[in-house]
């Protein structure tokens, strides 16, 4: 993954100090955070101080096994973003938990196994009907995300799939009112950190909360086309088939 120790030396070795290097970049906490406690960045972000060193990211990246299993777990987040749960149990099954030596790694694992898990959970007790039960699983979390530093893209990216796993459940039991609310936090977090993964989902349970609730027309048709867009952009092949069966 990322040689943090690799990155200061070249900072030193140019004579930056930390609040040189970040200035109009990020705060220099943000840039402490990093070097110090192994915090990374948003992409944006560490791209930027990499130019300013006049290096790529790649240039601080460490060639090793852990590269391989990063690269493992960033597919399954993209894979949740798909829907396709099937394939986050494959990979995550490929996965040796206990040969992952990052702290970092071990938690975005366990993060993963516990969405798959609550996903069952919520679909399981959809299904019996118990839907007190799926809603106790939502509300642990949804209770516990206020205080959530979204200081790195791995971060920012668990903490839209919650929003965007909430809405859709609190959507699908008529708890529009909530369901909105978290829907809502996402778009404007997606419009704000400039990502595109969640936004084609969150349109389209938009689209849906605002036909359940006999929304304006013409509100549902921009919510469907923009969801289709962005859909097209993502390769989200599952949600264009639900949006044309909806438009």
């Amino acid at each position: 993954m990322i040689n943090i120790n690799k990155f200061i030396s070249i900072r030193k070795k140019l004579g930056l100090s930390q609040t040189e290097l970040c200035n109009g970049i990020c705060t220099q906490s943000t840039l402490s955070k990093f070097e110090n406690n192994g915090r990374i960045p948003s992409l944006k972000i560490l791209n930027s101080l990499c130019d300013r060193l006049n290096i790529n990211v790649a240039d601080i990246m460490d060639a090793d096994s852990n590269k391989k299993t990063s690269h493992k777990l960033f597919e399954a987040d993209f894979a949740v973003i798909q829907l396709d749960f099937p394939k986050v149990a494959q990979i995550l099954a490929s996965i040796n938990k206990d040969e992952l030596t990052r702290q970092e790694d071990v938690l975005h694992y366990f993060y993963l196994r516990g969405l798959l898990a609550l996903k069952g959970c919520s679909q399981v007790y959809d299904l019996q009907n118990d839907v007190d039960k799926a809603r106790h699983y939502y509300d642990i979390i949804l209770s516990s995300i206020s205080n959530v530093q979204l200081d790195d893209e791995d971060s920012l990216l668990q903490f839209l799939s919650i929003l965007c796993n909430g809405g859709e459940f609190y959507g699908r039991n008529q708890d529009y009112e909530q369901s909105n609310k978290l829907l809502e936090m996402g778009y404007d977090l997606c419009k704000k950190r400039h990502v595109i993964y969640f936004t084609a989902r969150i349109l389209f349970q938009l689209a849906q909360n605002n036909i359940a609730e006999n929304g304006s027309q013409e509100r549902t048709t921009q919510y469907l086309n923009d969801s289709a867009a962005f859909a097209r952009l993502n390769n989200n092949h599952v949600l264009l088939e639900k949006i044309s069966k909806l438009a």
